[in-house]
């Protein structure tokens, strides 16, 4: 993804050249790409979305939309629900959860998954500035759920099994 990030054509967007950008912003974004689980973090007011290849598989086929996208455009089907978390961030909390299930649209069909996540504010070293950043743990849960439709069938029948 750090490559991908480099090349991206912020001037388009409300991020502007990454030389422009502020260091909160940038140390951030280092925290991010060289953490091995996955990371995400949605900046300005427009939650322009920068992620890191642990990301990825969480979003799927949304992948290719969402650098450099809006939060509220990638996610808009679970919207309802992580929304107003992202304005309790906004105004300064963080929040956590394990075991949260989200439905999730990643592959064109509605899946139910489980995740492990906080969202927290990034602070920008002044007072009551701050943009959103989530960090999603994986859990075991989370792994055995994204990996079950590729080796169990319909009803959690292995596909072996069905006769």
């Amino acid at each position: 993804m750090a490559g991908r990030i480099a090349s991206y054509p912020w001037h388009a967007r409300s991020l502007r050249s990454p030389g422009q950008w502020p260091l909160s912003l940038k140390n951030a974004l280092v925290l991010l790409l060289e953490c091995k689980l996955p990371m995400y973090l949605a900046w300005s007011p427009g939650l322009t979305q920068l992620y890191n290849d642990a990301y990825r598989p969480i979003l799927g086929d949304k992948h290719e939309g969402a650098l450099g996208g809006s939060a509220r455009t990638t996610w808009s089907d679970i919207w309802p629900t992580i929304g107003p978390m992202w304005q309790a961030v906004l105004r300064g909390e963080a929040i956590g959860f394990d075991d949260f299930k989200l439905t999730i649209e990643r592959y064109g069909v509605p899946e139910d998954r489980c995740f492990n996540f906080s969202y927290s504010p990034v602070r920008l070293g002044q007072p009551n500035a701050r943009r959103p950043w989530s960090m999603g743990g994986c859990g075991v849960k989370r792994i055995e759920s994204v990996r079950r439709p590729r080796s169990v069938g319909a009803f959690g029948v292995p596909s072996a099994l069905k006769g």
